[in-house]
């Protein structure tokens, strides 16, 4: 069990042991396939890692080692709040200027 931190003003994710221990941290400012701007909500499920990200409005999926999977929500987002898996089959995504609570599959559809 590991501690995911999204770090919203250096547009990166911190990863901690359960002791507290740095292990590593992953990506970096702007809008291309693996770099967040501005991460807000983060959950871990299956050795995924999903990434709420205001300023791109969108949900970026990482491997639990930093390897970037892919995104979603784009064009349906307009400021993603936070995330959590609600089944083993969906996400709940909280959407801050929609006023909406949006529901995807693990797969972003």
């Amino acid at each position: 069990n590991n501690l995911y931190i999204a770090d919203y003003g250096n547009h990166r994710i911190q990863k901690f042991d359960v002791n507290g221990n740095y292990l590593l941290q992953f990506s970096s400012a702007g809008s291309s396939d693996g770099q967040l701007q501005c991460p807000y909500g983060v959950v871990v499920h299956n050795d995924k890692v999903y990434v709420t990200e205001h300023s791109n409005k969108r949900v970026s999926v990482f491997q639990t080692n930093s390897q970037f999977c892919f995104s979603f929500g784009s064009g349906q987002l307009q400021y993603p709040w936070d995330v959590a898996v609600i089944s083993d089959n969906y996400l709940a995504v909280t959407d801050y200027s929609n006023h909406c609570l949006c529901i995807f599959t693990l797969d972003g559809q």
